[in-house]
């Protein structure tokens, strides 16, 4: 009975194992469930996605290597440009300065001076000494005045072509650093979208990596707690093959005592058959005695021989009894040792069953095993894209810093190319001022002429 009850508490100790063993392989499911399913497609779509926008984004640091190179090489040809412009300015103010200087000096003081003199000369009494000589001087303040006007007008000219040059020039310039500001200000946009997008997907991804290092800590717990409990069943399963193999020697022992036993009643039992045969033998053979010394011996020793008979067959009675209670004797004890054959080969099926019971746990136990290991794998993995996705929203930082840069510098260089023509519209206005006595000079030789005419006439 106390065998009997040992086995069914392990049996029980055995069910307990396995529904643990049934409820880690659930949670394990739920988790291979929980990493497989339409969320985790979509972490890996979104992941698919920041690679394509990983991609996207090195192409448009390629293309802005080449605008900045560009715009590096359009500045250099501005410069070059302007510094062409400012040359062909101070030439053509030189120019101006010099034509201006050779116009009041030829024309003023030849012309103007001389009609001065002779309008002074005229006041005073004094005129032209012949005609000759009044229309050589009429001629040649013709000859002067024309020249004048055409080097005017061509002055004129050039400096219209150059107020157009540099007004186009500065319009195309302008509307070419408004665009591209525009453009850079759209792409600091988008990046901004895409930065905030990759950081609301970062978030999304920590907080899915935290749930899972969550679920890896719950199943390493879980399959610490199954480590020791098969570290306890194999302790309770070695603890009952001890106590098998105590009870087995019991058992072997107690069938020896029994056969021993058996022996001896069974040699007792003979010996008693053999002394009932004998006392038979004798009781027939004093029957017939007595049958024969019944005519020659008395009533009374007769009676005697009775008495001694009746004594000896309740002595063989007595003994009969005695042997009959060892049979039975020993048929319980067959029956007990049956008992004890038949529980013994019912505790070696059950040993048999909790052994390969055991097999099976430690096969589910080595899934398991196998099963976290693919998981921290998996964990890995995720670990690496995590990883990734950092370094791409740190290369996106560093590629809006530098756009940043980039529009500083551009708006500096816009502002440094208007403080730059500033100088030249002052200079345009200027030549206009220093192109106001020519202007005058001209409006003077008409008079000049008029003079002229009313003294040839």
């Amino acid at each position: 009975m106390q065998f009997l009850s040992q086995i069914r508490r392990l049996e029980g100790q055995l069910e307990a194992v396995c529904a643990s063993q049934n409820s880690v392989e659930k949670s394990h499911n739920y988790a291979n469930n929980r990493l497989f399913d339409g969320s985790s497609a979509k972490r890996r779509d979104d992941y698919q996605q920041l690679c394509g926008e990983a991609l996207k984004y090195k192409n448009l640091k390629q293309l802005f290597g080449n605008e900045r190179a560009l715009l590096k090489a359009r500045e250099e040809q501005l410069k070059m440009q302007l510094a062409e412009m400012t040359e062909k300015y101070e030439s053509l103010f030189k120019i101006i300065r010099e034509n201006q200087f050779e116009n009041d000096s030829v024309s003023s003081k030849n012309g103007v001076d001389q009609i001065r003199n002779w309008k002074n000369g005229m006041e005073n009494g004094m005129q032209p000494k012949t005609l000759f000589e009044a229309r050589r001087i009429i001629s040649q303040l013709e000859d002067d005045l024309r020249q004048a006007n055409e080097t005017i007008t061509d002055l004129e000219l050039k400096l219209v072509d150059v107020k157009e040059n540099c007004g186009n020039d500065l319009i195309n310039q302008n509307d070419f650093l408004q665009r591209k500001i525009d453009e850079l200000e759209e792409c600091k946009r988008n990046f901004q979208r895409q930065f905030s997008d990759q950081e609301l997907t970062l978030h999304q991804l920590q907080k899915d990596l935290e749930k899972l290092l969550g679920e890896k800590d719950m199943f390493r717990m879980r399959c610490d707690e199954l480590e020791k409990v098969n570290e306890n069943a194999i302790k309770q399963n070695f603890d009952q093959s001890e106590a098998i193999k105590a009870l087995r020697l019991k058992l072997s022992h107690a069938n020896e005592v029994q056969n021993e036993s058996a022996r001896k009643y069974i040699s007792q039992i003979e010996t008693y058959q053999k002394l009932l045969k004998e006392k038979e033998a004798e009781r027939t053979a004093f029957i017939q005695q007595l049958c024969y010394d019944d005519q020659m011996y008395s009533s009374a020793a007769f009676m005697d021989d009775l008495k001694e008979t009746d004594k000896k067959m309740d002595e063989l009675k007595y003994i009969n009894e005695r042997l009959q209670k060892k049979e039975s004797e020993l048929q319980q004890e067959k029956a007990k040792c049956s008992a004890m054959s038949e529980a013994l080969v019912e505790a070696n099926n059950a040993l048999m069953d909790v052994k390969n019971e055991f097999i099976e746990t430690k096969n589910r136990a080595k899934m398991l095993e196998a099963r976290i290991i693919k998981l921290e794998s998996e964990l890995e993995n995720a670990n690496g894209k995590f990883k990734i996705e950092q370094l791409s929203t740190k290369i996106l930082e560093s590629a809006n810093e530098e756009l940043m840069d980039l529009l500083g510098k551009k708006t500096c260089a816009s502002k440094s190319k208007k403080s730059e023509m500033n100088p030249l519209a002052n200079e345009f206005l200027d030549l206009r001022m220093d192109l106001s006595p020519m202007d005058v000079n001209i409006a003077l030789a008409p008079t000049a002429v008029n003079t002229a005419n009313q003294i040839t006439s």
